[in-house]
């Protein structure tokens, strides 16, 4: 990295006074914010790796998680590289970013698959949920409508009974 970094500021020198140093320093923090966010991408993937594991490029045949480690060469080499190697290291490190990306976008459309076959189970127990509500409803009310009609009938009879008693006499 030496070596690119002196050509990098080298080249830089025609420029304002305080912005080599500044494009100095934004380069050396996007290179520790690439290497954070790729080590924390790993982290939280490797929190549930059987979620991943099945996971491969369709190309190189890795998964996420050789991947990252060949991420950690790469870019370990084109940190510490002269400005040949560095072309080569960072375009590995940078393919390897790439390969990660393709197989995050599987895992993201076969989650997001599996969420909207969830959620469609879950609309079909709902509605089986409410059909056998609604069936179980209609039974009871049946049953109640059956035995106040009969309870009515008895007491309809009984009055009927009374009224052709008190007629008679």
């Amino acid at each position: 990295m030496r070596g690119f970094r002196y050509n990098f500021e080298y080249s830089l020198c025609s420029v304002e006074n305080n912005t080599p140093l500044k494009l100095t320093a934004d380069y050396d923090e996007n290179i520790v914010q690439t290497e954070e966010r790729v080590l924390e991408a790993e982290a939280i993937m490797k929190t549930h790796p059987e979620r991943f594991e099945n996971y491969k490029h369709p190309n190189s045949g890795r998964t996420a998680f050789e991947l990252f480690d060949d991420f950690k060469v790469y870019f370990a080499a084109w940190k510490n590289s002269s400005d040949s190697e560095s072309v080569a290291s960072f375009e590995s490190a940078r393919n390897v970013i790439n390969e990660l990306e393709e197989i995050l976008d599987e895992y993201s459309v076969d989650i997001t698959e599996e969420s909207q076959a969830y959620q469609q189970k879950m609309q079909q127990v709902i509605w089986i949920g409410l059909t056998a509500a609604l069936a179980v409803s209609a039974v009871i009310g049946v049953l109640i409508i059956r035995n106040l009609r009969k309870r009515t009938q008895i007491v309809v009879g009984l009055i009927r009974k009374k009224a052709d008693a008190l007629q008679s006499r």
